[in-house]
């Protein structure tokens, strides 16, 4: 499905890509309406105001007049419905990190039973893993100790292997558990802004299909990130190897400044390939250039929410695991490294704490970031209310279209 014509997105979607996910498109009600039991003043009336270049979805907001593109700035009144965990308009700061927390609250069983689930088997196979690397290793060092003499290449060859057992297996069950939360808890969250319910089971349900995307997604989004450093390290390694040691560390320091800025730049404009991946149901390829697109403009403003997002995050997570990194502490002073299981466990336990209460946050917050963009760039918001109204047909208690506020079903 294409995105509507006259929208800074890009221009139309490529042919190659899917249709995005029913309820999600990026179009709008026919002829930009007000949605369907609001009242718009007419004109002449004190409530009635000129309405600026563009669509004006929110005639009856109060303030010294619409912002950008027609719409009320964030925060300008009651202009907006509520159906969910965020008013159906433009989000302010404080209204999206509000909306990741009443998410939260309003889908406790949910969102932290899923992280909790997660998270938990995730670290049990890392505990599971990282002990047998630790006991191998340390019978390794045991043994370089006991024998005085210097490693030989074979034993630091072995010695590299250990570590790579422990560190691998354990990289690769994170970056699969982290598909799987950032998928669930996006389907969650997206059902959450028109004030509807899912279960574990049907929010699984909906994503078991598109893992195979998503894992890519995050996939290319590391590599791309990555990608800036290694080039770096191989222009700082083929200088000095032809001009010396000091020629190709300058080369690698300001190689690798610029190697900062690309990845930096590639995060943020990737930022939202996930929950487009998720959510409009597009492949691989077609999410990246989607998310590119939604970031143009505005990619100072994502910055900013991603970094503030990210600082909550390690600061909740944190705060979360301090008593656990003291009793790891307290529990391996002292100890040998094959009878540290304990330490590891208190570690791991902590990490499950950890990565229940900050990881539904940090995908809540940046689904947010991401229905904000689009409401902002293809007014979205439209397509959502007729969608809440829809739902409202048959729970009419749920919520007053006329005044924005009401129950979450």
């Amino acid at each position: 499905m294409q995105e509507p014509p006259g929208q800074a997105t890009g221009g139309p979607t490529p042919p190659d890509e899917p249709a995005p996910t029913p309820g999600w498109a990026a179009e709008q009600p026919p002829g930009w309406s007000v949605p369907p039991g609001w009242s718009a003043p007419s004109p002449g009336s004190p409530e009635w105001s000129a309405p600026s270049a563009g669509p004006t979805p929110y005639p009856n907001a109060p303030g010294p007049g619409p912002g950008p593109g027609g719409y009320p700035w964030p925060g300008q009144g009651p202009s907006a419905p509520k159906p969910g965990i965020v008013p159906l308009r433009p989000l302010g700061v404080s209204e999206i990190l509000d909306g990741a927390f009443t998410a939260i609250r309003a889908h406790p069983k949910v969102m932290l039973g899923s992280a909790a689930a997660v998270t938990a088997v995730a670290e049990l196979i890392r505990v599971a893993a990282t002990w047998g690397s630790l006991s191998r290793l340390s019978t390794q060092i045991q043994d370089l100790g006991a024998s005085g003499a210097p490693p030989t290449s074979a034993a630091l060859g072995s010695y590299t292997s250990a570590l790579a057992l422990t560190f691998l297996p354990t990289t690769l069950i994170s970056l699969l558990a982290q598909v799987l939360l950032t998928g669930l808890l996006t389907i969650v969250v997206s059902k959450a802004v028109l004030g509807r319910r899912v279960s574990a089971a049907d929010a699984w349900h909906d994503l078991r299909g598109r893992i195979p995307a998503l894992l890519g997604v995050l996939l290319l989004v590391l590599l791309a990130t990555l990608a800036p450093f290694v080039v770096a390290v191989g222009l700082g390694l083929l200088v000095a190897a032809g001009t010396g040691a000091a020629g190709g560390v300058v080369v690698g320091v300001l190689v690798g400044l610029a190697a900062a800025v690309a990845a930096v730049y590639l995060w943020v404009a990737l930022s939202m390939a996930a929950a487009t991946t998720v959510l409009e149901k597009r492949s691989v390829m077609a999410s990246l250039r989607r998310s590119r697109r939604l970031v143009a403009g505005s990619w100072w403003r994502v910055l900013g929410l991603l970094l503030l997002i990210g600082i909550i995050t390690a600061l909740v997570s944190g705060v979360a695991t301090i008593p656990f990194t003291v009793a790891s502490t307290i529990a391996q002073h002292g100890s040998a490294v094959p009878t540290a299981l304990v330490p590891v466990t208190i570690s791991a336990l902590g990490a499950v704490i950890a990565g229940t209460i900050a990881y539904p946050f940090q995908a809540a917050a940046i689904v947010l970031v991401y229905i904000d963009l689009r409401i902002r760039r293809e007014a979205l918001d439209l397509t959502l209310i007729a969608a809440a109204q829809q739902a409202d047909t048959a729970s009419p208690a749920s919520w007053d279209p006329r005044t924005g506020t009401g129950r979450t079903p």
